[in-house]
């Protein structure tokens, strides 16, 4: 696996676990179902997101993959089994990678921390979630620096803007900024 950003790689990889944790089972069943137009749509997604994390393997066999279903044709065996590997070795590398790289440091909760540059980056934050744009993931570095921001910061990795609104209010009243 190719190591870029950290708080980028920990969205794009925990996102990728949480979309792909089952794609072979879901692959199997599309093919075994002749449900081409699924199977595509997973080998597409599969290749896209495997040439995103330059992970070679998975996409050379995700790409053979969509070919066939794309003419209705099943995988042969032996390219599932080779898209099951690949998958699966992703899979388990992306899971230890998280183990070994937390999304988050945690800051001790009576940790000091500056109150108006915490007051301008939630305005800011704010107006980045209520427009629901995808830059927030910027704030991530400096919210890691201001304590009990743990929820938050989640929230925003996983793109649930509305559920960090939410939290951000909550935050804004316990530190009363």
């Amino acid at each position: 696996m190719s190591d870029t950003n950290g708080a980028q790689m920990n969205v794009m990889y925990r996102d990728f676990l949480r979309n792909s944790n089952n794609i072979v089972g879901q692959l199997q069943d599309a093919v075994l179902a002749n449900d081409f137009k699924t199977a595509h749509r997973l080998a597409h997604t599969t290749k896209s997101l495997s040439a995103i994390m330059q992970e070679k393997p998975l996409e050379n066999i995700s790409r053979k993959i969509e070919e066939r279903v794309r003419l209705d044709n099943p995988p042969t065996p032996l390219q599932m089994q080779e898209f099951e590997r690949e998958a699966t070795r992703l899979l388990l590398g992306i899971k230890d990678y998280l183990e070994s790289h937390p999304a988050t440091d945690i800051v001790p909760d009576d940790a000091p921390f500056d109150k108006a540059a915490a007051m301008e980056l939630f305005d800011n934050l704010h107006h980045g979630l209520s427009t629901k744009r995808g830059d927030v993931l910027d704030t991530i570095e400096q919210l890691q620096k201001i304590p009990q921001t743990i929820e938050l910061i989640t929230y925003i990795e996983d793109f649930e803007f509305a559920q960090a609104l939410d939290a951000l209010k909550r935050l804004r009243q316990r530190l009363e900024v």
